[in-house]
């Protein structure tokens, strides 16, 4: 019950924690796809003039590709904030696992490696490696100590919670248990209510009943019990 969303939360090297909302393989492949096409397209271009001269541009439009495809994710992920082309259409962007932003090891590392996620074909290694891992983290981001996460805006754990009536649960909740709880009232400032109806119909055994509102409102009740309310 420690973490009922894709949104894991990170505490900086400041100990600040901050909320991510962790892209999955889906939003990522979009977005490796959508950058292929624009490498494709600039080769394109590029082939014209290569054409012209003859194997004197073809030694050159190697040396292009090699270039780019190589080069390409690099620049925009240290320079754009985090974002290839692809990732920015998608609201994607890649940090170091600890919130702060990507630099020259971690996107270096985690570039390199996008050939062994290929393997054996259509992307399929990485795709497993995402699927296994708590942060849909490839090999290269495994290597290079880095996520992808959606460019949602970052709020720090420990704002406002809702009002609400202290609620006690007649049993006694671990730690974590207290954390999630906590977490989803705060949340549930700014989450739609079909989500937040989602996540407190994970807790039925917690909150006895199947009005998502009764449940929703006993959760941020338990959560003022918790925090001030005991």
């Amino acid at each position: 019950m420690s973490q009922l969303d894709t949104i894991e939360t990170i505490e900086t090297p400041e100990g600040v924690e901050f909320d991510v909302y962790l892209a999955g393989p889906l939003a990522r492949i979009l977005a490796a796809a959508l950058d292929l096409i624009i490498r494709g397209l600039v080769y394109a271009v590029l082939a014209v003039p290569a054409g012209i001269l003859g194997d004197f541009g073809l030694g050159l439009m190697l040396v292009a590709i090699f270039v780019i495809e190589w080069g390409y994710p690099i620049f925009f992920e240290l320079y754009k904030d985090g974002s290839t082309p692809g990732k920015k259409v998608l609201g994607l962007r890649a940090l170091n696992a600890d919130g702060t932003p990507i630099g020259w090891k971690g996107s270096i590392l985690r570039n390199l490696l996008r050939s062994a996620d290929f393997l054996p074909f259509g992307y399929a290694l990485g795709i497993i490696t995402m699927a296994c891992t708590g942060r849909f983290q490839r090999l290269g981001d495994l290597a290079g100590g880095t996520v992808v996460c959606y460019r949602r805006a970052h709020h720090p754990v420990g704002q406002r919670l809702p009002d609400a009536i202290p609620v006690s649960t007649g049993i006694r909740l671990q730690w974590e248990e207290q954390r999630a709880i906590v977490r989803f009232a705060e949340r549930s400032r700014a989450t739609g209510f079909s989500r937040n109806a989602e996540l407190a119909r994970l807790l039925d055994d917690l909150t006895g009943t199947q009005s998502a509102t009764v449940a929703i409102a006993h959760l941020q009740g338990l959560a003022q019990w918790i925090t001030k309310g005991r």
